[in-house]
C-alpha cells in the first residue's frame, strides 16, 4: 500500500538521458513483508530497464509500472542490506498491483519474471 498519495507524485525526466529524478518522497508499506520503505526526493532512476523493443506494450514510464520500478531500483541500489533480491522483486510485483490504476496480472508477472531472471542488484 502506498502511504504517499500517488496523485502528488512528481518525477521528471533528465534531459538528454534515459534517467528520471524523483521530486517527491515515496513511502510504501509492503503487506507481504510487513515493512515500510521510503525513497527520498532527489533519487535518480532509469525506472525500469525494459528493452526498447518492448516499450510499445510495457512502457517503463507508464503509471502502472513507474512507481513500483522506483521502489525496486532503490532497493537494488541502496537497501541491499535490508532486503534480499527475492524480497525486492516481490515488492515490485506487489506494488504494481496496488497503484491507482493497477497493471493487468499478465504484465505484473512478465515484469516479475524478468527481474527474477535478469535483475542485477548489489548482492
Amino acid at each position: 500500500m502506498f502511504i504517499t498519495n500517488l496523485m502528488d507524485l512528481d518525477i521528471q525526466p533528465i534531459a538528454g538521458t534515459d534517467l528520471w529524478k524523483l521530486q517527491t518522497e515515496v513511502t510504501y508499506y509492503s503487506e507481504l513483508l510487513n515493512r515500510i520503505m521510503t525513497v527520498p526526493a532527489g533519487y535518480i532512476t532509469d525506472l525500469a530497464s525494459i528493452p526498447k523493443i518492448a516499450h510499445s506494450f510495457m512502457n517503463p514510464s507508464s503509471h502502472e509500472i513507474r512507481v513500483a520500478a522506483i521502489l525496486h531500483d532503490y532497493i537494488y541500489e541502496k537497501l541491499v542490506f535490508m532486503f534480499t533480491k527475492r524480497e525486492a522483486d516481490l515488492i515490485l510485483r506487489e506494488a504494481m498491483g496496488v497503484v491507482t490504476n493497477p497493471a493487468p496480472l499478465w504484465k505484473i508477472y512478465i515484469v516479475y519474471l524478468a527481474v527474477r531472471i535478469g535483475g542485477k542488484g548489489n548482492w
